[in-house]
């Protein structure tokens, strides 16, 4: 009994409701205990109820029905909620595992050495495209590249969808105020490449 599932327990007290249900019908149908439809006085649990014995089991086999019921509406309630708690996961699982970091080197026009520039001065950010037109702006991590004058951005969290409009450099450095843009970058994961006609 320890066993039952919810599903189990609502075919049980179904099949019970039934049973009782019919056993009344044919009671009363075939009439031949006429002192089980007789009003009898039934006392206990603090009630004093003065009905048929027939009604009584016919009161039985409802409740029986609907605790079925119940039970069942119960454990679909449950199920739903569980499997929806299961589609959030793994929709978010998927949308993790798409996602990665993408580094790209990047050179600054009007930058020739090395004293032109320092890293800490730098503010760098990216702007997605969204659905609703209004790019979101996300600060990306600037770091030395062992190439000569070459900075590495690294793009975080970025997935097969994320449309890059512009990359955005400023220098806050009081003496220079200089700003520098990429735009129109597209999808990073997905390049393009126009190749060229060679007859």
């Amino acid at each position: 009994m320890a066993n039952l599932t919810p599903q189990t327990m609502s075919l049980i007290l179904s099949l019970l409701g039934i049973v009782v249900l019919l056993a009344c019908l044919l009671l009363i149908g075939l009439r031949r205990v006429p002192e089980l439809s007789a009003p009898q006085k039934l006392k206990g649990f603090g009630m004093d109820l003065n009905v048929s014995i027939v009604t009584l089991l016919v009161l039985v086999g409802l409740v029986l029905s609907l605790t079925s019921t119940f039970l069942q509406v119960k454990n679909y309630d449950s199920e739903l909620a569980s499997a929806k708690q299961k589609a959030t996961g793994l929709e978010v699982a998927l949308s993790q595992a798409r996602k990665m970091n993408v580094n790209a080197h990047i050179t600054f026009e009007g930058v020739t050495t090395p004293e032109d520039i320092k890293l800490e001065d730098l503010q760098c950010k990216y702007y997605i495209d969204n659905p609703d037109g209004n790019p979101s702006a996300v600060d990306a991590k600037l770091a030395p590249s062992l190439y000569g004058l070459d900075f590495i951005v690294t793009l975080e969290d970025i997935s097969p969808r994320s449309r890059i409009d512009l990359i955005e450099v400023i220098d806050k450095n009081p003496e220079h105020r200089r700003k520098w843009l990429k735009k129109d970058i597209g999808y990073v994961l997905t390049p393009k490449f126009d190749l060229q006609l060679v007859r």
